[in-house]
Order: structure tokens, then C-alpha cells, then sequence
């Protein structure tokens, strides 16, 4: 199993020393995106605090809280539920190889 590290800079999200075509996230044909922990941490309070859903509340303090036991800057996160991986999953290095070979079928 390769270990991966993430990175957003200026240009763009990056596992490792590869740049991710954008077209990636934007066309959703991963099942996860790069994120910033601090921006959506920034976002889970917001969403938090305009929610009407107790439940909805409930499920996004959660999810701050994993957050915020985390201590990297930047993990995966679902595009279509409430799931992060972080590089100790084991999930999360399958995702960053599924992203990599997206990524470099599209530079074809």
C-alpha cells in the first residue's frame, strides 16, 4: 500500500507531488474530494448554526468533532455523504490511488 499526502495550494489540489485535474472534483468523478480541515471545520460551524434539523445538528457536531481530533490539514471528504477518510484509514490510500488513476487517464 502506497502512503499518500495531500496538499491545496494556489494550483490545485495535489496527492503527493502530482497535480489533480480539477475536472476530477468539479465533474464529481470521484467519490471523494480533497478538503481543508480548517475551511470546513470554518463550514460545519455555519452549517451548524443555520440548520432548523436537530438531526442534522447532531450528525454535523459529530462530524466536527472528528474533525477536530484530527491533526492534519487536509483529508477526503464524501461528496455525497458525511464520510471522511484520513491517511490512518485504510480507505483513504485506495481513494488517493482511484483518484491518481483518474487523474492520469485523463492526461491521456
Amino acid at each position: 500500500m502506497t502512503s499518500h499526502t495531500l496538499n491545496i495550494n494556489d494550483e490545485g489540489c495535489w496527492i503527493g507531488d502530482t497535480l489533480i485535474n480539477e475536472k476530477i472534483f468539479q465533474e464529481e468523478m470521484s467519490d471523494y474530494a480533497i478538503r481543508d480541515k480548517e475551511t470546513e471545520e470554518d463550514n460545519l460551524f455555519m452549517w451548524i448554526a443555520e440548520s432548523k434539523s436537530d438531526g442534522d445538528k447532531l450528525i454535523m457536531k459529530r462530524d466536527l468533532r472528528d474533525l477536530m481530533d484530527y491533526e492534519g490539514e487536509f483529508f477526503l471528504s464524501s461528496i455525497s455523504t458525511n464520510d471522511f477518510l484520513f491517511p490512518d484509514d485504510t480507505e483513504f490510500h485506495d481513494e488517493c490511488d482511484k483518484i491518481l488513476k483518474l487523474n492520469k487517464e485523463l492526461e491521456k
